[in-house]
């Protein structure tokens, strides 16, 4: 498992509240899809990698802060989203999920890849993340 003060950190660049994340992520509840057998109020970040970055995305871009989006392939279809600082994605990363499991990821094997824009997305995420997003008043 990720060391806690490390994670706080990358809270801290992120500029996003960890009880603020945690508490809105518990009233989403479980995730729509993957993870959802793993989800519990004592680990809300489980199954939600990919619309956590999508709300840290936004808050980089609204800050103007350099960074690049990563997929790290886990196999069996599986995959964890992360963000990367800098603009060529080689500074800190930013996993704001990264206590989902005990397991750590092997984040230099991860590719730069975006997550998927539709021309419905007013705010360059999914609607899961907007909803996300405004629950902890980002929006």
């Amino acid at each position: 498992m990720i060391n806690g003060k490390v994670l706080n950190k990358m809270f801290q660049h992120a500029g996003i509240d960890k009880r603020e994340l945690h508490a809105a992520l518990c009233k989403l509840g479980s995730p729509p899809k993957k993870g959802k057998d793993l989800w519990s109020p004592r680990r809300p970040t489980t199954g939600y990698c990919y619309v956590v970055t999508e709300v840290v995305s936004y808050v980089m871009k609204k800050r103007n802060i350099p960074y690049k989006t990563f997929r790290l392939d886990l196999g069996n279809g599986e995959s964890h989203w992360f963000i990367r600082l800098g603009a060529s994605g080689d500074g800190d990363i930013i996993d704001l999920t990264a206590d989902q499991t005990d397991d750590s990821y092997d984040y230099e094997k991860a590719k730069g890849r975006s997550p998927r824009k539709t021309p419905h997305m007013q705010y360059g995420m999914s609607m899961q993340a907007e909803v996300l997003a405004r629950m902890m008043q980002l929006l």
